[in-house]
């Protein structure tokens, strides 16, 4: 599995690692909800047309904190090629 970025959820406290939606990654996820579907709520972010893959790498980072929080998990995780291009935020939501 490639992760392609680390961000989080606009105006949430959890920051993610975001793997490359390939077909088979989606056919495994696809396969899996078809397992759990009885069990899963119809309005779900699990469901297929609202699933966003990701690993959570932190949860409940106060806001004051989530600035700093993004590239100082980016700088240490050892998968990562490369340095961060810059940091989006609530403000840059449209």
């Amino acid at each position: 599995m490639n992760f392609s970025s680390i961000s989080s959820f606009l105006g949430s406290s959890i920051v993610t690692l975001n793997p490359v939606k390939t077909s088979e990654l989606t056919a495994f996820h696809a396969e899996l909800h078809k397992k759990i579907a009885s069990y899963v709520d119809q309005s779900s972010s699990y469901l297929l047309e609202n699933w966003v893959p990701h690993v959570t790498l932190a949860n409940r980072v106060p806001k004051e904190k989530m600035g700093s929080a993004l590239p100082s998990l980016f700088c240490s995780l050892s998968i990562c090629l490369g340095n961060p291009d810059g940091i989006k935020t609530d403000k840059d939501r449209k």
